[in-house]
């Protein structure tokens, strides 16, 4: 009986000990670790992830980011940076929100956590606002020499080659003589198409194909390394506004942070 009342102490023991050496872990300033994320909007819709394609509904804003797969920060301190419009763009406003968030999270479990920014103005201090055309032209036709065929691209013009320039209005070349490379080009359809901007639907114009772009003013948009707002329409333009980097929108974000592998050297928080 000595024995095996000894033997239970022992596993007793064995036990604590064990839960004690698999308490979560919290992530320490300035640890340096890489970090997996997912950040939706208020309706759930995913606006950005550290996966290329992830699964799940997303925001028309959504774009894959520029470097897949998990990011490398340092706890409570930002990445540095190099350029000056990092300041502005999503990704790094959003790398930084995430590193300033890791001081105290659970190592590699789930966190979840509410991000924003502030507003961030022009020198002057006007808001970063920009527009662009609300309707694209695309033509009908276009006549070329066969040299000048040859050179864009790099064979000589035959009869059916495709020619595309815009997927929504295929050409192909319908003419070839020794002066002439003639190239028509006709819609798949009159739409609605997709845009960063919002659904446009295409009509012939006479001389030329006119996409006119049918925005809803308040929706998100990305344009480049920028996240911004449509804040306003005119008949010939659309306004975006860059002035808040995450869009005047809360992010839900679920992060994972995890350990660097194995020998992996500590050099400082890597620019996403």
């Amino acid at each position: 009986m000595i024995y095996k009342t000894f033997n239970s102490l022992t596993a007793a023991g064995a036990l604590l000990l064990s839960l004690q050496g698999c308490a979560a872990r919290q992530v320490a300033p300035g640890q340096e670790l890489l970090v997996q994320y997912r950040c939706a909007l208020p309706n759930n819709e995913l606006l950005a992830a550290s996966e290329a394609d992830p699964a799940g509904p997303r925001s028309t804003a959504w774009l894959p980011p520029k470097k897949p797969g998990s990011l490398r920060l340092t706890a409570g301190r930002p990445p540095e940076i190099s350029q000056k419009n990092d300041q502005e763009d999503f990704e790094p406003v959003l790398a930084a929100g995430l590193a300033l968030a890791l001081p105290g999270m659970t190592m590699e479990q789930p966190n979840r956590i509410v991000l924003s920014s502030k507003p961030i103005l022009r020198p002057d201090g006007s808001e970063r606002t920009a527009q662009m055309a609300r309707v694209w032209y695309r033509m009908k036709e276009l006549r070329l020499t066969p040299e000048q065929y040859k050179s864009r691209k790099g064979k000589d013009a035959q009869l059916g080659d495709p020619y595309v320039i815009d997927p929504r209005v295929p050409g192909k070349v319908e003419q070839v003589d020794e002066k002439l490379v003639l190239i028509r080009f006709n819609p798949v359809s009159n739409g609605p198409f997709n845009t960063p901007y919002g659904p446009a639907h295409l009509k012939d114009a006479g001389a030329q194909y006119e996409i006119r772009i049918e925005p809803t003013v308040g929706s998100l948009v990305r344009t480049g390394p920028m996240l911004g707002r449509i804040s306003a329409l005119t008949e010939g333009a659309i306004t975006i506004d860059y002035t808040n980097p995450f869009g005047g929108v809360e992010l839900q974000c679920e992060i994972t942070p995890l350990p660097l592998p194995e020998g992996a050297e500590a050099t400082g928080a890597k620019k996403p």
